[in-house]
């Protein structure tokens, strides 16, 4: 079976022959291969854009067929519409309601790459309207104003070729010449010759962050980690909870990318984990937080783990009876029951709730059954 990257390149040869159909064949086979690559929907936005704007009218099917969609599209829990709104664009691609709402939903799912795409394929269609400017500016809301300038700069040498154009390109030039010029390799000497400031990695970080590249953020991170900076490792773990995040909406919009959703889901338990860590080592004394810590622990089935952390806590007065409680269910996850039972016994004697008195007196009967107390 032929790789996805072989499929690619084959179909970018269609497309340079404007033969779409045969690209989009291409295209959706190596989908199916390798679901969830950027490059492969890049392909795909532009072959759909080009296909509708040189060769087909819209049918009158189609038409009512998108418009169908977007009226389904309000009753669709917000985690589905991206898929949605992708299907209703790509089935009439010029319709300029469905250009801004993918855009708009690219944005808010924090697809920059699927967003970028669109309004690059769309730009002779849209450049005219108000909303075209707007929708740009949100994108590169949270990068360095850089980055938008240069975006736009790209798109309009692309697309245009007239004198309004060019005095454009001209204002957009002046602009980027203004701003001070930052660069990776202008910051890693600051953080080579003093890797104990602090400020010079966030410097850094940020950069990197700004420009997307969030696994050369956590690579830099993790190698400076022998530093027990908190602040760094803390920054650490927000990269890598916001990268996996990504991940995930990308592979929950995709019905094939099942086991890589568990997966990521997984990873995210284990950073919520080290967060919690790394919370205490600097609040050693906060017992609220080690508390909420061995809840976790209980609620992700570490059983051994949160028995070992609630015993740590187990004289922390406002939490006592629940901290009992939920003692006496990690001891009967692990069928160890007489251990289950005598929590629930010290939790009924200190208790003064009569509705949790109650519980608790249900919980031990239940118990009994098993316990050789």
């Amino acid at each position: 079976m032929k790789k996805y990257k072989e499929l690619l390149e084959e179909a970018k040869l269609y497309l340079s022959k404007n033969r779409f159909n045969e690209a989009l064949a291409l295209i959706k086979k190596a989908k199916i291969i390798s679901p969830g690559i950027n490059e492969l929907d890049e392909l795909l936005y532009e072959v759909i854009t080009k296909k509708f704007v040189l060769k087909t009218k819209s049918t009158i099917f189609n038409k009512i067929y998108s418009y169908i969609l977007f009226l389904i599209s309000f009753f669709i829990i917000r985690k589905k519409r991206f898929k949605l709104y992708e299907k209703i664009w790509i089935n009439n691609p010029v319709n300029i309601l469905f250009i801004k709402n993918f855009i708009d939903i690219c944005i808010n799912k924090n697809k920059t790459k699927h967003a970028i795409y669109v309004l690059n394929f769309t730009f002779p269609i849209t450049n005219f309207l108000r909303w075209h400017n707007n929708l740009i500016s949100r994108l590169f809301k949270n990068n360095e104003i850089q980055d938008e300038l240069d975006f736009r700069l790209e798109i309009q040498k692309k697309y245009s070729q007239n004198k309004e154009n060019d005095e454009i390109i001209n204002n957009i030039q002046k602009k980027i010449s203004t701003q001070k010029i930052i660069s990776y390799e202008s910051l890693v000497p600051n953080v080579k010759n003093s890797p104990e400031n602090e400020k010079f990695h966030i410097e850094l970080i940020n950069f990197l962050i700004n420009k997307r590249k969030f696994n050369d953020a956590i690579e830099h991170l993790e190698k400076y980690s022998y530093l027990d900076n908190i602040r760094l490792k803390k920054r650490l773990l927000q990269i890598k909870i916001h990268d996996i995040n990504l991940k995930l909406a990308k592979a929950e919009d995709d019905d094939n990318d099942i086991d890589l959703v568990k997966k990521l889901k997984k990873e995210s338990e284990m950073i919520r984990i080290d967060k919690y860590k790394l919370n205490i080592k600097e609040n050693p004394s906060d017992q609220q937080l080690k508390y909420e810590f061995s809840k976790l622990l209980l609620d992700l089935k570490m059983y051994h783990e949160s028995i070992d952390q609630f015993k740590k806590i187990i004289l922390y007065k406002k939490r006592r009876i629940r901290i009992l409680i939920y003692l006496s269910t990690a001891y009967e996850k692990i069928r160890d029951y007489d251990n289950a039972l005598s929590s629930l016994e010290l939790a009924l004697n200190e208790t003064e709730k009569p509705n949790e008195k109650n519980d608790i007196l249900k919980n031990i009967t239940n118990l009994k059954k098993y316990s050789n107390h």
